[in-house]
């Protein structure tokens, strides 16, 4: 099998925008983005595709934003959850380690991170469809083309 870089591009940017404009490309990126930063740990990729295929949206752009879920990512977005839900509720909950677990803790961690992960998922998908969107108008203006489509009359693998 002989791959070079050009064709594993030229794949990839089929598969990612065949058929797709700037708009929706950029909304399946954020759509991503803002259910990696959710407490779903485990259960992301099972809600992202879901929702993509509902709402009609790229489902290999919606798994390149829910990267953000990755395990190496996921304590920072949980705790920044935390810190973000317990400053807008006016919690005074603290983490200190070793972490006694309580019923009540338990309640309040969850509120304050489900809280959070409300406010910076939005922020943070609503930053990566920004951002998805404006590159992609621009290789769209580049290629002076309605959509971002590699080749004509290819399988639509949405």
């Amino acid at each position: 099998m002989n791959l070079n870089k050009k064709k594993i591009k030229q794949k990839l940017k089929l598969i990612l925008t065949q058929g797709t404009s700037p708009l929706k490309l950029g909304l399946a990126v954020g759509l991503g983005v803002f259910i990696a930063v959710g407490p779903s740990y485990g259960f992301q990729t099972i809600i992202v595709l879901v929702l993509a295929h509902i709402l009609k949206l790229n489902k290999a752009a919606a798994l390149l934003g829910n990267q953000a879920s990755l395990p190496w990512f996921y304590p920072f977005w949980i705790y920044l959850d935390f810190l973000v839900g317990n400053w807008i509720t006016g919690g005074t909950a603290a983490l200190s380690f070793p972490l006694v677990i309580t019923p009540n803790l338990i309640g309040t961690l969850f509120f304050s991170i489900l809280l959070g992960s409300l406010i910076v998922g939005s922020l943070s998908g609503g930053l990566f469809f920004l951002i998805t969107y404006l590159i992609c108008l621009k290789l769209q203006r580049n290629n002076n083309d309605n959509t971002l489509d590699v080749e004509e009359q290819q399988p639509d693998y949405s």
